[in-house]
């Protein structure tokens, strides 16, 4: 008798399973991006927007909800219904929030039911052309014999910029001044002004700016040669050692999402990143495609999470 009521509440399961596969979605679905508008999240959001629209035959709304370290809209979606119909769209800064401060609204691996990573890229090491320096270690150099003199831009405060910047002035043994910046765009200004000496950035952002002979790049912090840049070192090659780190934008459900709608989103997902529209585009940025299933996308954040936190105890960065 006991095996037959477990047979048959799993039978339930199963069938009530399929039954929200197969009606899902049935209304408009929001993705909520926790960065401004024209921001590399808030524009691969969109791109993806318009493919699962087609997909899901279902308008999908992108709504940005920008603020303190994309916790404002991590928050919002934490505490949305577990139906499928409010996702979020963000960038392992995410998670870096998370190793960086003691406290948050949220908990990115408990709160989120991963759907799929949609790309990922190393860090960028950039700088101004005003100061007299074209590598890696010219930087460090000048840094040693100008005490006090160099800045370094970021994101925010317990960003990945600001981890990595720290991360390197240690290893390095040299000091600059943390100077934070609420966009890109702000932060790119002021390197090209000389206001700003140098910063970590995405490739895509960077290197239309390296190529016109308007800032240096330096190195990226990916372990090998990174295709979209190939005449670029590495941190490793360039005699910093232990200074891997990658970013990623990917797309997460509430915790506890009924698993055929992940199923459902994750293979929509996947079929996007298929489209000319986007591979072409993720290619032409400098990116790759991180096409997969949701259970690697969620060993990749609790990966994460351990390295950023690490960084940040070496780091010395503990944000209220």
């Amino acid at each position: 008798m006991k095996k037959l009521l477990v047979s048959m509440l799993l039978g339930c399961a199963t069938i009530s399973g399929a039954a929200v596969a197969g009606s899902y979605p049935e209304k408009p679905i929001k993705i909520i991006v926790p960065f401004g508008a024209g921001n590399l999240a808030d524009t691969y959001a969109r791109l993806l927007s318009e493919r699962l629209a087609k997909t899901l035959q279902q308008p999908v709304i992108v709504e940005n909800r920008p603020g303190a370290t994309t916790i404002i809209g991590a928050q919002i979606v934490a505490k949305a219904p577990a139906d499928g119909y409010t996702l979020f769209f963000t960038a392992s800064t995410t998670v870096i929030a998370a190793a960086t401060r003691k406290k948050l609204p949220f908990d990115p691996i408990k709160d989120f039911s991963p759907i799929g990573m949609v790309v990922k890229y190393p860090y960028y090491l950039i700088a101004t052309r005003s100061l007299p320096v074209e590598s890696v270690q010219d930087l460090i150099q000048y840094g040693k014999a100008h005490p006090g003199r160099l800045n370094y831009g970021t994101l925010g405060e317990g960003s990945g910029g600001q981890l990595l910047g720290e991360t390197l002035k240690q290893s390095a043994g040299f000091q600059a001044t943390h100077v934070p910046y609420k966009t890109t765009g702000e932060m790119l200004t002021a390197l090209q002004t000389g206001e700003l000496h140098f910063a970590f950035d995405s490739i895509a952002s960077a290197q239309p700016l390296v190529a016109a002979e308007k800032l240096r790049g330096f190195a990226i912090t990916s372990g090998a040669r990174f295709p979209a840049v190939p005449d670029v070192p590495t941190m490793a090659e360039s005699g910093v050692k232990n200074y891997e780190f990658w970013l990623w934008l990917g797309l997460l459900a509430p915790a506890n999402t009924p698993a055929p709608v992940i199923e459902k989103l994750n293979a929509a997902v996947n079929d996007a990143l298929r489209s000319p529209e986007i591979a072409g585009r993720v290619d032409r940025e400098g990116m790759q495609l991180a096409a997969g299933a949701p259970d690697a996308f969620a060993k990749q954040m609790r990966d994460d999470l351990e390295t950023w936190r690490q960084a940040a105890q070496r780091a010395g960065v503990a944000l209220d």
